[in-house]
């Protein structure tokens, strides 16, 4: 499951990198991981970064 989740966040941090901020936003939208787009708007970049970094400690 570690593993998993490592190996989610890299590809969402290598997309980012090759698309740009439309593209990470939307693969985490596809990958079902926000349901709520409500929550898209809410975010700044920075609490994306903790969320990502958060997840990367688990």
């Amino acid at each position: 499951m570690v593993l998993w989740r490592r190996h989610f966040v890299l590809s969402i941090l290598r997309e980012w990198l090759l698309f740009g901020d439309r593209a990470l936003w939307r693969t985490v939208v596809d990958n079902n991981l926000v349901q709520n787009q409500g929550i898209l708007s809410q975010l700044d970049f920075k609490s994306f970064i903790m969320f990502i970094l958060g997840f990367i400690k688990v």
